[in-house]
């Protein structure tokens, strides 16, 4: 009897073990599930974020409804830098429910700033973006040609965007004709 006990006890213990370790599992699936949370496996490890991502560079033409370059005061950044991250937010909302997750857990930390420079005589707003230190996000925006361009130059890891040299300073030249000798301002 005492030989039959030791290897049921055993079992039991096991039996417990692994009944606490697939319920605990379990638990936190039904949990993610309901809450719809990502789990946390879904962030990249921190050696992504280390390796530098290459920049993407577009433009693209808005119409100008009205406005000149005159118009381009500290307002008015300040409303673009609002509206650039609101637009970033919402469609990382968008996102985030594409993929299966309530949108309203989808806070990242944002670092915005934005300037005005003066480049080849022309008023040009610069606002740069990060989102939870991985991902950084460069716009140039102004006048050229009567047209309101704007230059976004986008990089998937937590790496400056140089705005006048590289991918993004040929397509900030080639979108406002400029060369490259900004002056602050």
């Amino acid at each position: 009897m005492k030989r039959l006990l030791f290897p049921i006890l055993i079992a039991v213990i096991a039996a417990v073990a692994i009944g606490k370790l697939v319920g605990g599992f379990l638990g936190e699936f039904a949990e993610r599930k309901a809450n719809k949370a990502p789990p946390a496996s879904v962030a990249p490890p921190a050696s992504v974020s280390d390796q530098t991502a290459p920049i993407i560079a577009t433009m693209t033409i808005q119409p100008t409804e009205g406005t000149s370059e005159a118009e381009l005061d500290i307002d008015t950044l300040e409303r673009l830098e609002q509206h650039m991250m609101q637009t970033t937010l919402e469609r990382g909302r968008s996102n985030f429910a594409k993929q299966g997750f309530d949108p309203k857990t989808y806070n990242p930390k944002i670092d915005v700033s934005s300037v005005y420079t003066i480049s080849g005589g022309k008023r040009l707003a610069i606002i740069k973006m990060s989102v939870d230190s991985r991902v950084r996000t460069v716009w140039v925006m102004g006048f050229s040609g009567g047209q309101f361009l704007r230059v976004t130059c986008t990089r998937a890891s937590n790496h400056d965007i140089p705005v006048f040299s590289g991918e993004c300073g040929q397509k900030v030249s080639d979108a406002f004709y400029l060369t490259m000798k900004p002056q602050a301002r």
